[in-house]
């Protein structure tokens, strides 16, 4: 009996929620198990995933489409149990982040076999669309539609069950959806029945006997802890989760971590600490007894530099310690700034501070929206080591930290208030370096034309602190900072006055002969000379200045400088060097090598590819939009998570909107398609001007937007998305329509391809040069793909 249309729609729709709920909850699961980039890595898993779909069917198109409703009936079933099998299997692969010179292959296997094993069920999911395409094509525009309404249920349902479901059992929620499409399209035959039942079994079989967990990696903070609770001497005493990240809370006589105590006359008593997806996310006194040890932190020199009583302010906070030092210097008000509620929750019978005000939302959209003024604001999320001998977290995007975000941050400063950031000192410096000269550059937006007039900066042996106001610190102030630095024994880099006498003591780091301090110290020099232009184009690690377009991200590496690092520190050159962006470099290189392999497998071997009169326009029109399509996406996604000031939520709007409405734009090809076909380069450069047109409303608006309530700004998110997302949604279907079914599964390979490639080059193009740079290749690519298309008419003719 041959499959209907309706049965063909619901299956591709079901099949392509699972895949993208699956592709967002193994990023949750990721972020948990191991580290930002390798959560990043899943997205380029699963759109190498869609492309090696689309290779098989180019390979074996006349056995699938011959017994099409069998070979769909088989795949969803595939990937029904290949989402939680695989990713099962993957979680008991020996994986560890810190590459070791002596392990190195061992390493690099495991690696394979992980992106091996969680590429599969991509693949199975992906034929299944492009064979149900193959099979109609004469209705191919409503076939894509369903695929891309799908995914958007997908985009969607995936963070609302992260909010009823721990990380690890996501993928076997997943696959509901998946089995439902093969039970759609299954032949009504006793064999195909025992096939689907048989399959659920083994799957249930497996999760009953081997039930999936988290694997953490054993150089984040959780595999420690996790280390501890396995030999009796820590315990799990809560745990909360959601879209934005999982917390839990632990107890142990262990426990001692308090950020930058340099000296303390008692040992730190016993505390609960928080881990947030893995990471440290600090720390819990549970007695008010040794509340006086953290006026002996580097944080507490802000106070001694701001107004008594002060009004403070706390951005990102996790732990109570800020909360409990603001108490000890007698604050007045102190306003508790955390994005994520479970957290809270965790932490909130801690907080009893009189005075104190939790607000549950984005630092930088606190101090966007706020009119209240401080006299002290501390950044709290930077108060941790520095990005790590690793940079493991280097991919993740911090907007408060930028040009903008820190000049704003300043305006909420009352008359003689300061904004103080502490961060850990590292060899050779880095993270501190990009800091002074983020605050410097914010200054001077802010119309201060002296910028180091308002900067003090200090450290002991652990940490930089860095104090900025927004009047100048004058001579009346040098001999209160004097005193401070002699009674907490602080060594001083840079306040106005200071003395060459008083450089690098009593803590001496290394720095240039020529001034005599330290490398901090002889930044601001460079500042005041030329901006520091020249110190940071000749510095060996990316230290310019962060802004909106191109966010705080804690990766410095710079490839240049990969030569120098090897040949000053040998084969230990990895520990000295942030690995994301080199990551997200190979990530690059791999998925290119492997996606234009894979697309030019069936050239050599289909004899229907090769000879096609127009292969080489059609190669290069499908690349093009698969590159400009995530291009966009992914530049978006960062000025959307600005916007909407939550990661998750806004990748889960974002996502959807452009899923939906290229849906829509696909649906219109189904219902015009001839006359947008003839008309395709027009379209094509409708979509360029479109894409040009919301960059830049984007961009422009984004500061003015973020003031206004939650419902406008998604309203408006949507108003510049989906007109842009319905053009988008044409150029696929009005020229895939009209091609031979060989071609058809080629081309979706092509696209997919191009889309894996895009992922990385996205991220590396936001992390070196800004997503406006980004979005400008998107523009470009439309208007090429414009080009292409005249090309093809001769291809897309019957």
């Amino acid at each position: 009996m041959p499959l209907s249309q309706t049965r063909l729609v619901i299956a591709v729709a079901l099949v392509s929620a699972a895949v993208l709920g699956h592709e967002i909850g193994l990023m949750r699961l990721l972020l948990v198990a191991s580290w930002h980039h390798f959560a990043f890595l899943v997205i380029s898993v699963a759109l190498l995933g869609f492309g090696a779909g689309g290779t098989f069917l180019s390979l074996f198109h006349r056995r699938a489409t011959s017994s099409s409703r069998a070979a769909l009936t088989s795949l969803a079933l595939l990937t029904a149990l290949l989402i939680p099998l695989t990713t099962a299997m993957a979680g008991r692969i020996p994986i560890e982040s810190r590459m070791l010179p002596a392990l190195l292959s061992r390493q690099i296997a495991s690696w394979v076999l992980l992106w091996l094993l969680l590429l599969l069920p991509f693949v199975t999911g992906a034929a299944v669309i492009a064979l149900a395409m193959m099979s109609s094509p004469e209705r191919l525009g409503g076939v894509y539609a369903a695929n891309l309404l799908g995914s958007a249920a997908g985009a969607l349902g995936a963070p609302a069950l992260m909010s009823i479901i721990v990380p690890e059992w996501l993928p076997a929620s997943m696959a509901i959806p998946a089995l439902v499409a093969a039970l759609t399209v299954a032949p009504v035959q006793p064999r195909w029945i025992a096939t689907c039942a048989i399959g659920t079994a083994v799957a249930i079989a497996w999760l009953a006997i081997a039930p999936p967990r988290i694997q953490s990696d054993p150089y984040k903070y959780a595999g420690h802890v996790e280390r501890l609770v396995e030999q009796g001497q820590a315990r799990r005493i809560d745990r909360a989760f959601g879209p934005r990240a999982m917390v839990e809370r632990y107890r142990s006589d262990l426990f001692h971590d308090v950020p930058f105590l340099a000296t303390a006359s008692s040992p730190p008593p016993p505390m609960d600490v928080l881990v947030v997806d893995g990471h440290a996310g600090g720390s819990i006194l549970r007695t008010p007894v040794a509340i006086e040890m953290l006026d002996q932190t580097l944080m507490a020199a802000g106070y001694d530099l701001a107004p008594e009583q002060p009004r403070v302010l706390l951005l990102g906070a996790t732990g109570n310690l800020d909360a409990a030092l603001a108490a000890t210097r007698d604050a007045r008000r102190i306003d508790f700034v955390q994005p994520d509620l479970n957290a809270l929750r965790l932490i909130a019978v801690d907080l009893p501070f009189d005075r104190l005000h939790v607000h549950v939302g984005d630092a930088r959209h606190h101090v966007e929206r706020t009119t209240r003024e401080y006299d002290l604001i501390q950044l709290v999320r930077l108060q941790s080591t520095a990005a790590g001998s690793l940079g493991m977290a280097g991919m993740g995007e911090d907007h408060l930290v930028t040009v903008e975000g820190i000049a704003a941050t300043l305006g909420r400063l009352a008359p003689g208030g300061v904004v103080v950031a502490c961060r850990g000192i590292q060899s050779p410096p880095r993270d501190n370096l990009k800091l002074i000269a983020t605050f410097h550059r914010a200054l001077r937006a802010a119309g201060h034309t002296r910028p180091e007039e308002h900067l003090v900066v200090l450290r002991d042996f652990l940490a930089v602190c860095i104090v900025a106001r927004s009047t100048p610190w004058t001579e009346a102030d040098a001999d209160p900072i004097r005193s401070l630095c002699a009674t907490r024994n602080l060594t001083p880099c840079w306040f106005p006055s200071i003395r060459p006498d008083e450089l690098n003591r009593p803590d001496e780091l290394p720095g240039p002969e020529e001034t005599g301090g330290d490398w901090y110290h002889h930044f601001v020099l460079r500042l005041v000379e030329d901006g520091g232009a020249r110190f940071t184009r000749d510095w060996i690690f990316d230290i310019r200045p962060a802004t909106d377009d191109r966010p705080f991200f804690l990766d410095f590496c710079r490839l240049r400088s990969v030569a120098v690092l090897r040949a000053s520190f040998g084969p230990m050159w990895m520990t000295r060097i942030e690995l994301a962006l080199l990551f997200v470099v190979v990530a690059t290189a791999i998925v290119v090598v492997l996606g234009a392999a894979l697309t030019l497998l069936p050239w050599a071997i289909v004899g229907p590819v090769r000879h096609h009169p127009r292969l080489l326009p059609a190669g290069l029109y499908f690349t093009a939009i698969g590159l400009g399509y995530m291009l966009l996406e992914m530049s978006v996604l960062s000025h959307m998570t600005f916007m909407v000031a939550d990661p998750v939520r806004s990748a889960a709007l974002t996502i959807t909107l452009f899923l939906v409405s290229s849906g829509i734009g696909s649906l219109l090809v189904q219902r015009f398609g001839d006359r947008l076909t003839a008309r395709l380069p027009f379209v094509l450069a409708a979509v360029a001007a479109a894409t040009a047109a919301l960059w830049w409303v984007s961009v422009a608006g984004a500061p003015i937007a973020i003031r206004w309530p939650t419902a406008a700004r998604v309203a408006a998110i949507a108003l510049l998305i989906a007109p842009v997302g319905v053009l988008m949604g044409m150029p696929m279907p009005a020229a895939l329509r009209r091609l031979p079914q060989p071609l058809i599964a080629w081309s979706w390979s092509v696209n997919g391809f191009a889309s894996v490639a895009a992922v990385p080059i996205a991220k590396l193009t936001g992390m070196t040069w800004g997503y406006t740079v980004a979005a400008t290749a998107a523009v470009v690519l439309y208007l090429g793909a414009a080009l292409c298309a005249v090309r093809m008419q001769d291809a897309v003719s019957p």
